[in-house]
């Protein structure tokens, strides 16, 4: 499985983590699968109106990585169905690097394809 992230850090315990993410706005249904080449693909229940999905992805990813909407940036892909997004993680002495890897490749795995 191809999981498309980078992580850089630390910087005062603060690390970024890059994830190559593909956006469907205008769903049905929130939905998180992985696509064909293993990356997480977002189904989102909003139109891709004035940034509406855009914002609606930063506050889904808020909560799913349980940080803050303004440790989270989408760094390319504004307008396009394949974006980019840094995500700024605290790590405290509960959270590790290696917990936060752990929890998000278990996330990944729990995905249906």
């Amino acid at each position: 499985m191809k999981m498309s992230k980078e992580v850089v850090g630390p910087k005062n315990d603060w690390w970024t983590f890059v994830l190559e993410i593909e956006v469907r706005p205008g769903a049905k249904k929130f939905l998180v699968k992985k696509n064909s080449e293993g990356n997480l693909k977002f189904y989102l229940n909003v139109p891709p109106v004035d940034g509406a999905a855009n914002e609606e992805l930063v506050q889904r990813i808020s909560k799913i990585f349980g940080t803050p909407k303004s440790n989270i940036e989408i760094i390319s892909g504004l307008k396009a169905k394949t974006k980019r997004i840094k995500i700024l993680y605290h790590l405290s002495n509960k959270f590790t690097v290696s917990y936060f890897k752990s929890k998000l490749s278990e996330w990944y795995e729990g995905l249906a394809s």
